[in-house]
């Protein structure tokens, strides 16, 4: 496998301006994620909620295997 160029995209808003470093195939796997009308933001958004979900799942699950836990009564 040859070495891979990077494409540099540029992510600011009012207050940043930042520079992200993307493999082209990448770019296009993020590309082609995207909705009519969906910004870049939006999805990485979207994308980051879904992670912090399925993290919190695997947290609790984790828990629920490991440790003796004992019901409060309400």
């Amino acid at each position: 496998m040859g070495i891979l160029t990077p494409a540099i995209f540029s992510v600011s808003d009012i207050y940043t301006m930042k520079r992200i470093v993307v493999r082209k195939e990448v770019w296009a796997d993020l590309s082609g994620m995207r909705e009519p009308g969906m910004t870049f933001s939006e999805l990485i958004e979207g994308m980051i909620e879904r992670e912090k979900k399925r993290r919190l799942v695997e947290d609790i699950k984790r828990i629920q295997e490991t440790e003796d836990l004992v019901e409060i009564p309400l």
